[in-house]
């Protein structure tokens, strides 16, 4: 997946509004995980604030460069949502790069199953999230991929930095 960037000749920094972005991200897969845990009881959306809220204050505390920073959001993530596998890609040098992986990684190549995927390229693109809780069997996805990495269901939320796309969550 390759974004055109003018930012490219520059090494993304994960600012503020990156970081608003991720944070959405992860509401954004806590919701879809509540929606597949019909069953179980859904989280206390209190919990789920506070939670960002101490990311965002380690975050800050912490002198972290940006490969660094992104192993914590992915490491929580991971933990928040309930996923087996969190992913988090930027652009560097006009092409998608995974800087964060945490849980079982998807070790696909161009680093994201999002990329593989032209309906979902275009609503990244768009700065719109792509969501599939069935991955195995969505046509707008490539199924084999999906299948052959074990992916069950699959959200990519992309990260907007200064009004542009900087990469994605996965």
């Amino acid at each position: 997946m390759t974004f055109a960037s003018s930012l490219e000749k520059h090494k993304p920094v994960l600012d503020e509004g990156a970081f608003q972005q991720l944070l959405a991200a992860a509401y954004v897969l806590q919701q879809h995980n509540d929606s597949l845990r019909v069953k179980e009881e859904k989280s206390n959306s209190s919990e789920l604030l506070a939670e960002v809220a101490d990311i965002q204050a380690t975050l800050r505390k912490a002198d972290l460069d940006e490969a660094a920073a992104a192993q914590v959001i992915a490491d929580r993530l991971l933990s928040l949502i309930g996923a087996t596998g969190v992913s988090v890609s930027l652009i560097l040098d006009g092409f998608l790069d995974c800087v964060a992986e945490s849980g079982t990684p998807a070790n696909v190549a161009g680093s994201s199953l999002a990329s593989h995927s032209l309906i979902a390229t275009e609503r990244l693109k768009n700065g719109e999230a792509f969501d599939s809780s069935d991955a195995q069997s969505d046509i707008r996805l490539d199924v084999g991929l999906c299948r052959e990495n074990s992916v069950g269901s699959l959200i990519a939320n992309p990260i907007q930095r200064f009004g542009e796309i900087a990469g994605l969550v996965e």
